[in-house]
This record gives structure tokens, C-alpha cells and sequence, in this order.
């Protein structure tokens, strides 16, 4: 319709029927007249139009549409008569050098005074730079406390910085502890990432822990290494380990480095942030600090102690910080009786804490003899659970493989993953898979038939001590995918290895049985049931094996 159309329907609408359109369709329509053409509106016309407008909508605004409707309603105004909610918006929807050129120190000081913590949400870091660069620190000061925090929420790292941190700390002391955090774990810690050693002794040591209190483990992680120390030193170690919770003393850990965490806590210290700490908690923590906290247990607990339920640092919160380590920091930060004595304490929901890397290098730094007769079969499997495949092929040899398999339950390696499973099968020779038992044979290949692409991967020989294990009954329940899959890997020699029980499974099962599975040669086979008498789309899995080299031994078989 173009400006002037727009301009025109307006005025014959009639104010009343332009604020049924909804703030959605009036902040589309101003947008599209431009600042500019707002100019040509009545104003007052115009102030009853927004009125039907919330902030979200006047944050829709263009910049040059929002500095339209402050300069037609006026500025004085619109600061007197829109609300906080609008207010915010409007801000909002302004660039931030238009805030120090167009509106004045007075009309911005009565716009921010309406405002809430909420309404600053609109209003983005740049916005709220340019409120206190136009209002000056003084003035921003005479606000209210939740105008203070509202404001200095809105900004970021680079705007808080290029404040620097003496002006945060008197802005954190003049908002008031209550209004402070009520700004939001991650403002807060950008809020304290800003502030110097001398700023947080500005600021207290009684707030920054409420600050704390109110910050997730993760935005405290989030805080530079310097930041979590001179924290810890402005608010003293027994008044972090008693006002801080286990969350957030991992968080606060998790931020600095080993050098730092031995500059501010004694071992004795943080045995008792270890007594405080869940397995959950030590999640913000990486691996360099989660060595340093483990050995300062160590090294205040008894030998056997750790890991003990209801201690200091029971076998969830163990396996959460090494879960943390890579393979070697893991191995250096325990010995194998340790590992030994470690794995046996943790139940299921323990061993889920631990990774990849870490649950390997236990296993690795213990033996897996050891881990057999020292875990049950329930966290043994969870064990080889939280391990990737390409972890359990560079860790694990065919004895440690053969070990770990031998000790678990057909449904215990069901429940594993395809590649999981295929990698212990790959690490093991046909040998120890054929002195498995069938149900841990099926087991095994049960769960590879999840991913029957692994099989390619596997030794024929293996493979074909798979099927021979099994109870040929099994093979019909795995699929004709995962049959075929299996056919096709083998060998002429594997194939005519096979039973005739095993066989003729096989056969029905990729989809043979269209010929008259069950027979061992023509002489037994129906003619006028053959596939030759019927025009039938064969399976594709009979049609994958029929080009493998397995394909003519298995058929081959049948007259053998």
C-alpha cells in the first residue's frame, strides 16, 4: 500500500478500529510508515494507537520507527504515560547512539524509573550502556535498587568491563543484595567476571556469597579463573564451604585451575567441599581440577575410606570426578587396588557418572579379571556401556574382551550397544567366542543386529563361531538382515562348517524358504512350490547374500 496509502487508512479507520488491530499488526503498520511518516500523525491519535501495544511489541520496531514515536507524542510524554512494560520495548527497539542524542538526561531517568527487572529484559547491553553513558553513574544511583540491577543486567562482559569494576561494585552495593539476585545466575556472573580483587572487597564477602546462593554451578564455572579465586579469598574458606552448597562449590572449583584451588583451600578444606559436593555437582568441574579435589582426598581420607557410602566423598561423587579425567589422568590420580577397590563400591547410577575415557582406564589400570570378580554383573555392564566403540577397540585385547564377555549374561550383552558389542567381538578370536555359551552367543548377536553393518567388520571366523554357538533355533529371531549380513561375511570353509540345523535356519530366515527350506538337496524341494513357478519379488536380504561368496556355499550346502 506504501507509506502514504498506510497514512491515509489511518486517519480514516478512525483511532478506535486502528487499536482492534492487535500490537503485533499496529507494530507491522508503524514500521512499514516509517518514523517519518509517524511524524505526519495526530499525536494523540497516535498515543491512543500504542496504547493497545505491549513492550514485546514495540520492540518489533525499527530504530528510526521507535525515535518516530518518541519525537511525535513527545518525549516527555510518552516517558509520563507509557508503561514500563512499553517503555522497555521502546528502548529496546532504539539504537544505542539515538539514546544519547534524542532523549534527555531528565526524560531517561523518568523512563528507567518505571521500569522493572523484567522490563529491562528488552533492553539490550549496547541500550543499557547508553542509559548510564547519558544519565551518569550519580544519577543511575538515585534510581531504585531493581531500576539499578535491571539496568546493569541488561549489559555484557565488554559494557560491564569498559564500566570497570569499581563501578559495578558500587552499583552491586547501591542495588541492594535482594534486587541483586534477582538479576539471573548468568548476568550475575558477568556482574562478578568484571570485578576486581579490591572491587569484591567493596562489595563483601556476606553478598558475594548470596551472589553465590543464587548463581547455578555452571555460570560459576563460567567465571575466570582469577574471578573464582579472588572470590573464594574476599569471602574466606570457612565461609564458602558453610554458606555455599555443593553445586555451587563444584561450579567455583570447576573455574579455577590446580595451582589456584591449592592457593585458596587447604587439602583438609576441601575434603569437606567433597563432603558437601554430589556426583551431579562435580559435573562443572574439568579434569585438572577434578585431580587436584581427588587427590586432596586421598590424602586426607584413611586408606579404603573413599568411596565408602556416607563419606567425604562417596563412590558417586569418585566416579562424577573421574569421569571428568581423560585415560591418563585417571591412572595417575589412582592405583590399580585403588581402582579395584573403587569399582566395587559403585552401583549402577555410579558407573553412569563416569565416561568413555575414564570407565576404560579403570578397566585397563585394574585388569579385567579383577573388574569381573570385583563388580557385579549389573554395573559391569553399565561399565562397558559408557565406553564408545572406538575406545573399547584401542583399550581392550582379546583376553580383557573375552574376560568381560565371559562374564555377563546373554541379557547383559543384549542390552549393549551393536558397535559396542561388535568391538569386544572384534578384540576376541573364534576360539574364546566358541567357548561362550549359546545365550551369550545370541546375546551378542542380538545386540549387533541392531547395526547389522557391523558384521562386515568381524573375522569370518568369529562370526561363523557365532552362528555355530547359538542354538540354531536363535537365528530366525535375529532377522533376515542380520542372518544375511552374517552369511555373506563367511567363507566357503566357514559355510560348509555349519550344521544342517544351523543351515536350514539360515536359509528360512534370509528368505530361502521361498525354494523349500529344510531340504538338503532338489530331490526334497516341492517343484511346483519353487520360486521358479511363481513370478515372486525375492527379500532383499536373499538377494544381498546371493552376491556374497557365502551365497554358493550356503546353497551349495544343501546338496552336501
Amino acid at each position: 500500500m506504501g507509506q502514504d496509502g498506510l497514512i491515509e487508512a489511518f486517519g480514516t479507520m478512525g483511532v478506535d478500529n486502528v487499536a482492534t488491530m492487535g500490537g503485533g499488526n499496529l507494530a507491522e503498520m508503524f514500521t512499514a510508515i516509517g518514523g517519518t511518516g509517524l511524524g505526519q500523525l495526530d499525536p494523540t491519535e497516535l498515543q491512543d494507537a500504542a496504547a493497545a501495544m505491549v513492550g514485546a511489541n514495540m520492540l518489533e520496531l525499527g530504530p528510526e520507527t521507535a525515535l518516530g514515536m518518541f519525537e511525535t507524542i513527545g518525549l516527555e510524554t510518552v516517558a509520563g504515560e507509557f508503561t514500563g512494560d512499553q517503555l522497555g520495548g521502546l528502548i529496546g527497539a532504539l539504537d544505542a547512539n539515538q539514546i544519547g542524542e534524542a532523549l534527555t538526561p531528565d526524560v531517561l531517568l523518568e523512563v528507567a524509573g518505571k521500569m522493572t527487572i523484567d522490563h529491562f529484559h528488552s533492553v539490550g547491553g549496547d541500550q543499557a550502556a547508553a542509559m548510564v553513558d547519558t544519565l551518569g553513574l550519580d544519577q543511575v544511583f538515585e534510581l531504585g535498587g531493581e531500576q539499578i540491577a535491571g539496568m546493569f543486567a541488561s549489559m555484557e562482559g565488554a559494557q560491564l568491563s569498559n564500566l570497570g569494576g569499581s563501578a559495578v561494585a558500587d552499583a552491586l552495593v547501591n542495588m541492594g543484595t535482594e534486587n541483586a539476585v534477582d538479576m539471573g545466575a548468568e548476568n550475575i556472573a558477568e556482574i562478578v567476571d568484571s570485578l576486581g580483587v579490591s572491587d569484591m572487597s567493596t562489595v563483601g564477602g556476606d553478598v558475594l556469597v548470596d551472589l553465590a546462593g543464587a548463581m547455578t554451578g555452571e555460570s560459576l564455572a563460567g567465571l575466570s579463573p582469577e574471578s573464582a579465586l579472588a572470590m573464594a579469598e574476599t569471602i574466606g574458606t570457612e565461609a564458602v564451604i558453610s554458606g555455599m552448597g555443593g553445586e555451587q562449590l563444584g561450579g567455583m572449583l570447576g573455574a579455577m585451575d590446580a595451582a589456584q584451588m591449592g592457593a585458596a583451600f587447604t587439602d583438609q578444606a576441601l575434603t569437606e567441599v567433597a563432603g558437601k559436593m554430589t556426583g551431579d555437582d562435580a559435573k562443572n568441574m574439568d579434569g585438572e581440577s577434578a585431580v587436584a579435589l581427588l587427590d586432596a582426598v586421598i590424602t586426607v581420607m584413611e586408606p579404603g575410606e573413599v568411596g565408602n557410602k556416607g563419606s567425604a566423598a562417596d563412590a558417586g561423587l569418585v566416579a562424577a570426578l573421574l569421569g571428568t579425567m581423560d585415560s591418563d589422568q585417571v591412572q595417575d590420580a589412582i592405583t590399580p587396588e585403588m581402582a579395584a577397590d573403587l569399582a566395587g563400591k559403585m552401583e549402577v547410577s555410579d558407573v553412569m557418572l563416569l565416561d568413555s575415557d575414564s570407565a576404560a582406564a579403570m578397566v585397563v589400570s585394574m585388569g579385567a579379571e579383577t573388574a569381573v570378580s570385583t563388580m557385579d554383573q549389573d554395573s559391569l555392564t553399565t561399565m562397558i556401556g559408557v565406553m564408545d566403540a572406538e575406545t573399547i577397540a584401542q583399550s581392550l585385547d582379546g583376553a580383557a574382551a573375552g574376560e568381560l564377555v565371559g562374564a555377563l549374561t546373554g541379557d547383559n550383552l543384549e542390552s549393549l550397544g551393536s558397535d559396542q558389542v561388535a568391538g569386544m567381538a572384534n578384540a576376541m578370536d573364534a576360539g574364546q567366542i566358541s567357548e561362550l555359551t549359546a545365550d551369550q552367543a545370541n546375546g551378542m548377536a542380538t545386540a549387533i543386529a541392531g547395526d547389522p553393518s557391523q558384521v562386515i567388520d568381524m573375522e569370518p571366523e568369529s562370526v561363523a563361531a557365532m552362528v555355530s554357538t547359538m542354538e540354531a533355533s536363535d537365528l530366525s529371531v535375529l532377522g533376515s538382515g542380520m542372518v544375511g549380513s552374517m552369511v555373506a561375511s563367511m567363507g566357503a570353509d566357514e559355510i560348509e562348517g555349519m550344521s544342517d540345523d544351523h543351515l536350514a535356519e539360515a536359509l528360512e530366515t534370509v528368505g530361502a524358504d521361498y525354494i523349500g527350506s529344510g531340504s538338503s538337496g532338489f530331490a526334497e524341494i516341492a517343484t511346483v512350490e519353487t520360486f521358479v513357478a511363481y513370478n515372486l519379488e525375492a527379500p532383499d536380504s536373499l538377494t544381498e547374500v546371493m552376491d556374497s561368496e557365502g551365497a554358493a556355499s550356503l546353497f551349495g550346502s544343501m546338496f552336501n
